[in-house]
């Protein structure tokens, strides 16, 4: 008893053994699996953190871009307010207070017939010093403030001309950080659009994965009723060939049939052989018998004996071997005939027999191909799990039959006597309902981790569900993002227009920078004509006054030169008349040129308020970009999430069909380890019997 105690508890531990090492293989998977998420998990992360660096850097540059024109038009906007000082105050001020002492110390000829100008120098008590005339001095006054004008013209068109060529540098880089930014615009369209892609293809991989998981259950439950039907088939093959075998068994016995028939035939044609050798040797005993009546008969003829009667008997002779030689040709034409006939028909039946025998056989052996090629195509994946029970099975079997050769060797040593056998059975009985009490508790607890297994499976389900419902939400805010894309490309293509409107007004401000220099230079030409006008002037004026210290010292000579003197006089009226009309055409100059000169300023205004309006697009610009650049940093995280729900769900996926695996293993374990047990029960129980039935 204690034997088969110990070889059931060998049993038992053989079986949980081979249930540890079908789980083993599936535990390191599933850790290889987990080791491969994380490294994905980490280079991901890896991509994220480069992604936000670069991003980080292109904002710190752009910023840094942007603080140099912010103090470039800073600077701009201090040289135009200073330089518009000097030009309104020398404008307004001094020209002023000029024009109003020239038309208050004009005269015109009109208003005295004659006027006599004193030019005699002033004597002063300390030194000798001579003072010029006050119209002079307001020239003078006047073209020194011209010269100073003039230097400080070209002083504010230089530092204007500086102003533009640095805000024309501002604008080439303003324009280069544009179209860079354009450029990372549209590398990060690239990117979101790749992204949506690479999104597209794994949601269409998933899709497909669903469906295929779809497929697979269905081609599993399409497997069980192919498993059916091909049970149900193997069935009704193997009635059919069963049938067949028996058909075979007919067609064998007609073939020995037709071979004693054969063998009849043959002993029959033996018999015929024999027959026609008899009739041979019988003819041949008449030929000579005829030949010895003819001999006699010659003898007879010899002796003269009577012709007629040896000629009667020698025809009935002859008429006698002749039908005798028909009837034995008939024989063997009608036996040959016969046998003829019966092997063709023989003949005919073999081969309709063979080529029913072929025909089904054909068909058995196409059947079977199927049977066997849906067999191993259902048992390749079951025949490595079935290959480690076979080998426990065999052990089994092998320590089956050493007990039963140790259990016959304990039948032999035991005595006639019916007690201790009765004892060895009841004990056996005891024994047998305690492991069927341990099969059905180790039943239970298998149900129990089934149950568990199966809640499991649910709570991965709902995992799933879950992360459905997110990829759904996912997709709704990638709807949002693309809406939100799309607005920001608008808002991108309006910016665009901007840029070339600025472009546009940046060219008409170079035709005005271009219509100053022209308008500058036009100028310069003029105060050159004049500074030779005054210089003329100058010399008038030198002329002038030698005549008049001429005419005062022929004033003291006698009155015979008077006539002289008033031509001098009117000369020198007409002088001063030409020298007064000069200083109008002086003045007008002046004017247009104020008037030009405000003219250009309200342009320089102009220009400078559309500049204002060129940097208010590109502070907006700016701000546009970095709210573009906030949500594409938005769009990345999310894309990060989505990553990471997919991940999850994948791996939910995967955890899935490792429990469905692991359930159909244990549950055809748990069938396999049923059968085994009660076949070794009803074993044990029908040695029970014998060894009644021995007692």
């Amino acid at each position: 008893m204690s034997m088969f105690g110990s070889w059931i508890k060998q049993i038992e531990s053989t079986i949980d053994q081979a249930l540890d090492i079908n789980d083993a293989p599936k535990k390191n998977d599933v850790e290889v699996e987990k080791k491969k998420e994380l490294e994905e998990q980490k280079k991901i992360k890896q991509e994220e953190e480069e992604r936000k660096r670069k991003i980080e850097e292109q904002k710190k540059e752009l910023q840094k871009q942007v603080q140099l024109n912010e103090d470039a038009k800073k600077a701009a906007v201090e040289l135009i307010t200073t330089i518009k000082q000097p030009i309104v105050e020398v404008n307004k001020e001094d020209l002023e207070s000029i024009n109003t002492q020239v038309s208050e110390m004009s005269v015109t000829v009109e208003d005295a017939d004659y006027i006599r100008v004193d030019f005699t120098p002033i004597r002063t008590s300390d030194a000798e010093k001579t003072t010029e005339h006050p119209m002079i001095e307001l020239f003078r006054k006047k073209l020194m403030l011209e010269m100073q004008n003039k230097v400080e013209r070209e002083n504010i068109i230089d530092q204007l001309n500086n102003t533009v060529k640095t805000l024309t540098q501002n604008n080439t880089t303003l324009t280069s950080s544009l179209s860079d930014a354009k450029l990372e615009t549209i590398g990060q369209k690239e990117l979101l659009e790749q992204l949506r892609e690479e999104f597209r293809v794994k949601l269409l991989k998933e899709e497909r994965r669903i469906i295929e998981l779809q497929e697979k259950a269905a081609s599993a439950e399409q497997n069980e009723q192919l498993a059916k039907q091909v049970t149900a088939e193997g069935e009704k093959l193997s009635i059919k060939v069963g049938q067949l075998e028996v058909s075979v068994r007919k067609f064998k016995k007609q073939a020995a049939d037709a071979e004693d028939s054969k063998k009849q035939l043959q002993s029959r044609i033996d018999a015929l052989t024999a027959t026609e050798t008899k009739n041979k040797q019988d003819i041949t005993t008449l030929k000579s018998q005829l030949q010895e009546q003819t001999d006699n008969v010659k003898k007879l003829e010899s002796s003269n004996s009577s012709f007629g009667e040896v000629s009667r008997v020698k025809t009935e002779l002859e008429s006698k071997l002749n039908e005798a030689n028909k009837l034995l040709e008939q024989s063997k034409l009608d036996a040959i005939d016969q046998v003829n006939q019966t092997i063709k028909q023989m003949q005919i039946k073999m081969d309709d027999q063979t080529q029913k025998h072929e025909h089904a056989m054909t068909q058995y052996r196409f059947e079977m191909d199927k049977l066997r090629d849906t067999l191993s195509y259902y048992t390749g994946t079951e025949e490595k799990k079935h290959q480690s029970l076979r080998k426990e099975i065999d052990q089994l079997l092998k320590r089956c039959v050493e007990a039963e050769s140790k259990s016959e060797e304990m039948v032999d040593i035991i005595p006639d006597s019916t007690r201790p056998l009765i004892e060895q059975i009841l004990s056996l009985e005891s024994t047998s309902q305690a492991k069927q009490e341990n099969y059905n508790r180790m039943q239970r607890t298998l149900e129990n981790k089934i149950k568990i297994a199966e809640n499991k499976c649910k709570m991965l389900e709902r995992d799933v569900n879950k992360a459905n419902q997110t990829i759904q939400t996912l997709q709704a805010s990638e709807t949002e993002k693309q809406q939100q894309i799309n607005a920001l490309l608008f808002n991108v293509e309006s910016a665009q227009e901007e840029v070339e409107k600025t472009k546009k007004t940046f060219t008409m401000d170079k035709q005005l920078h271009d219509d100053l220099n022209r308008i500058n230079q036009e100028l310069s030409a003029r105060s050159e004509q004049l500074s030779t006008e005054l210089n003329l002037y100058k010399t008038q004026v030198e002329e002038y006054n030698i005549t008049m210290g001429q005419q005062q010292e022929q004033q003291q000579q006698p009155t015979d030169k008077n006539e002289q003197e008033q031509e001098t006089i009117t000369t020198s009226q007409n002088d001063e008349e030409e020298s007064n009309t000069n200083t109008l055409s002086v003045e007008q100059t002046i004017r247009s040129q104020s008037s030009q000169i405000k003219s250009l300023l309200e342009r320089v205004d102009s220009l400078e308020s559309a500049r204002a309006t060129l940097n208010q697009d590109i502070y907006s610009l700016s701000d546009e970009k970095k709210r573009v650049e906030g949500e594409l940093e938005k769009l990345v995280l999310i894309e990060s999430e989505f990553t990471k729900l997919q991940n999850v769900h994948n791996h939910a996926l995967d955890l899935l069909g490792e429990k469905e695996e692991k359930i159909l293993e244990m549950e055809q374990d748990m069938s396999y380890v049923k059968s085994t047990f009660r076949n070794q029960i009803l074993e044990l129980l029908t040695e029970m019997e014998t060894l009644k039935s021995k007692a």
